[in-house]
């Protein structure tokens, strides 16, 4: 099997488990989350958008919505604010959401606000220093920071 489709076969296994349960708001949002690793960010936007409708403060949602968003707004050249509204929602819901505040600091870098971006890696690797990726990213924006 490809990894394309292992994922595939993912999402066949996640929907029956909706299938089941309409409501089931970790299938729905594992889901998504592998349809972004599919790249079909759209399909992936409508799972989370349905897990928010379910479950309006779902930090995780908001925060992989943003995360979809983020991927469309890079490859398409398109406006990061609404990406950036999801994972602010997001923290507003969870304030000790790593993640979040790993994939706002990634989009803070993207448009050049390196020492903000900074600052949101670093509230992350705090909240959870088991995320080593992090400390890889606070090295890459400081190294940007110190060639601008």
């Amino acid at each position: 099997y490809s990894k394309e489709k292992k994922y595939k076969k993912a999402v066949n296994s996640i929907d029956k488990a909706i299938l089941i349960n309409g409501n089931y708001i970790d299938a729905i949002i594992n889901k998504g989350m592998v349809l972004i690793n599919l790249k079909q960010y759209e399909k992936a936007i409508q799972c989370f958008d349905k897990a928010i409708e379910i479950e309006p403060e779902n930090a995780k949602a908001w925060n992989k919505k943003g995360y979809a968003l983020h991927n469309i707004a890079t490859l398409e050249g398109k406006d990061l604010k609404p990406a950036s509204t999801c994972y602010l929602k997001a923290l507003t819901i969870d304030p000790s959401y790593a993640d979040a505040y790993n994939n706002l600091g990634g989009l803070l870098d993207a448009v050049g606000m390196c020492v903000e971006a900074i600052e949101m890696l670093e509230k992350a690797f705090k909240i959870d220093p088991t995320m080593k990726h992090i400390e890889d990213n606070i090295a890459e924006v400081r190294k940007r920071l110190k060639e601008t």
